[in-house]
């Protein structure tokens, strides 16, 4: 039993005309009939039966062939295909790996990326997904090293630093206070409910530092830090133990110690840019290049 036989077979049950699936498979009538029945011979079943009139029909035999015949040609094709994709890969395919920080990723890693798996021209690319507790800046020396392709950052950065980026999303802020504090009951908080309280800022590197020093100087005051810490969830310690307030995303805080309330404000939401190396240092792979433009053209298409 060869391969073609096994072809010869599929295309004569789906034509049920010998004529024409000799024309389809360009071969001979009297060779592609020689064929069948070597195979039949060779099975020791009929396949077809064959009328008067020119007619053919499958036996029971041929039907219960029929369906293990295709799955053997599917499985072969796909096997091709794979081999093909080895030997000369799709610029489509390949690992993506992508660095961003915990909070600045909470939420738009899940939603952003969630696009991309529905998106068929990327099902070759796999994306190895990092998540740390670094600032923008340090993911981006490490991107620099050669560690990333791409980073997800708080800021915008320029290529005198070596580095493009572009706006994929803004993530909204919240006022985090103790359980027990004056505005936990609140739904909401303006500027002013929160002016004159202490602040457990993030380390003063982190761009979320840059959008609450923002929000202080647009109402004309500067923030007055109790802490700054690198750690979130240290600065979440610190609020629950009453120390003062932080600003975050909405993670996922402990109810019975925190509270996060929604900042009624111009400036609670804050950027999220994709940043990659400038051409001085390397050039992206078209994976990387794919992903990026693929988030850059989500939220272009939102705005």
């Amino acid at each position: 039993m060869t391969l073609q036989q096994i072809r010869y077979f599929i295309e004569v049950a789906r034509e049920m005309n010998f004529s024409r699936a000799a024309e389809n498979l360009f071969v001979a009538q009297p060779g592609l009939s020689r064929a069948i029945s070597n195979l039949e011979q060779e099975l020791g079943v009929s396949l077809f039966i064959r009328s008067g009139n020119k007619k053919i029909f499958l036996t029971s035999y041929g039907e219960i062939f029929l369906e293990y015949a295709n799955s053997v040609v599917e499985t072969l094709d796909n096997a091709v295909t794979a081999l093909d994709q080895l030997r000369v890969p799709s610029p489509l395919s390949g690992e993506v790996r992508l660095g961003y920080g915990y909070v600045m990723g909470y939420d738009v890693v899940s939603t952003v990326f969630h696009d991309f798996a529905q998106d068929e021209r990327a099902r070759n690319i796999a994306i190895q997904f990092d998540v740390k507790h670094d600032d923008s800046d340090s993911l981006t020396r490490r991107m620099l090293a050669g560690e990333y392709d791409l980073v997800l950052t708080g800021r915008e950065y320029t290529k005198d630093e070596g580095l493009c980026s572009k706006l994929i999303a803004h993530q909204k802020l919240y006022v985090v206070v103790a359980a027990d504090h004056r505005l936990a009951g609140r739904e909401w908080v303006t500027f002013e409910d929160i002016r004159n309280e202490q602040v457990i800022g993030p380390s003063v590197t982190c761009s979320l530092s840059d959008f609450i020093r923002r929000l202080y100087e647009q109402h004309g005051y500067k923030p007055s830090y109790s802490y700054h810490i690198g750690s979130w969830p240290q600065r979440v310690l610190y609020t629950a133990l009453g120390r003062g307030i932080t600003i975050l995303p909405k993670l996922n805080f402990n109810p019975e110690k925190t509270v996060a309330v929604e900042l009624d404000d111009p400036l609670n939401v804050r950027p999220v840019y994709i940043t990659w190396p400038s051409s001085q240092y390397r050039m992206l792979s078209p994976a990387a290049e794919y992903v990026r433009d693929f988030c850059v053209r989500r939220y272009e298409s939102l705005a």
